[in-house]
């Protein structure tokens, strides 16, 4: 067991925010030593060509023999543009109804097969205090994660905030704000659409920080000294949709949806915390 570690709430997904020191990987460039030449024996000095004097008497300059030019500098390799969208399918869904007296919500989270990080993503994660991340996944991945809320009925309180959950390691753009420590567990607005990149293990989603030992979904953020208030948002429907591309790769996923929910009236929550 290793639950986040929520300021705020207890329900909350398993694993624990990172700590908040910004962790540089910093890759050590071998370079090639250059082997010394012996100087070559001095040659003789070729005589320069003599001037010639044509038929009106005029003298010509002696044609001059040009320098070899020197070898042009190889334009670097650019760093290769990753096509997002390609050879990545969609892994799951998950819906998730949340009611109050004055109001009902929709939310939805896709997620994504697991794809390369473009340099300016892996740039974001050195550089967003991410944590212990290099030193944990030698082969490091991302998943695209898509949450959506929408409001059903009457009015939704600010202060009746949900978190939007897709694993520890998380990059968040678009409706949504944070509550906890750097890259991990958002909130996001009702209504309001985010994105996050998941960054995990790419190699076997089951193993150590592969992306079906993670934790996907939407809870209620509230104070876990006393008791949420009857009026606040309890979940009406969760359910979660996986491919058959999830099925294949992992062995974990078949079980997530006969697994009970860990706070069934206040998170819609599927993976390892299931």
């Amino acid at each position: 067991m290793n639950p986040f570690c929520h300021a705020v709430r207890v329900i909350s997904p398993r694993r624990a925010p990172r700590p908040l020191l910004t962790t540089v990987a910093v890759l050590a460039l071998g370079g090639l030593a250059l082997g010394g030449c012996a100087p070559s024996p001095t040659s003789p000095t070729p005589p320069s060509p003599a001037p010639t004097v044509d038929t009106a008497g005029e003298t010509t300059a002696p044609v001059e023999t040009p320098a070899p030019s020197e070898t042009p500098t190889p334009t670097p390799t650019p760093v290769p543009v990753v096509d997002k969208a390609a050879d990545t399918v969609v892994l799951f869904t998950i819906t998730a109804t949340m009611a109050l007296s004055k109001g009902e919500a929709d939310f939805i989270e896709v997620v994504r097969s697991p794809r390369t990080m473009t340099k300016a993503e892996l740039d974001a994660l050195h550089n967003g205090g991410c944590g212990d991340w290099p030193e944990r996944i030698p082969n490091p991945k991302v998943q695209e994660v898509e949450f959506t809320s929408k409001l059903v009925s009457g009015t939704w309180p600010k202060d009746d905030e949900i978190f939007a959950s897709a694993g520890s390691w998380l990059l968040y753009s678009g409706d949504w704000h944070g509550y906890q420590a750097a890259c991990s567990t958002g909130i996001i607005p009702v209504p309001g659409k985010a994105s996050a990149l998941h960054l995990i293990s790419g190699d076997d989603p089951d193993g150590g920080d592969g992306w079906a030992t993670q934790d996907y979904g939407f809870g209620l953020v509230w104070d876990g000294a006393e008791p949420p208030d009857s009026g606040d948002p309890k979940v009406t429907a969760c359910a979660i949709k996986v491919t058959p591309a999830a099925e294949s790769a992992s062995e974990l996923v078949a079980h997530w949806s006969k697994a009970p929910q860990p706070d069934p009236d206040y998170a819609c929550l599927f993976g390892e915390w299931t």
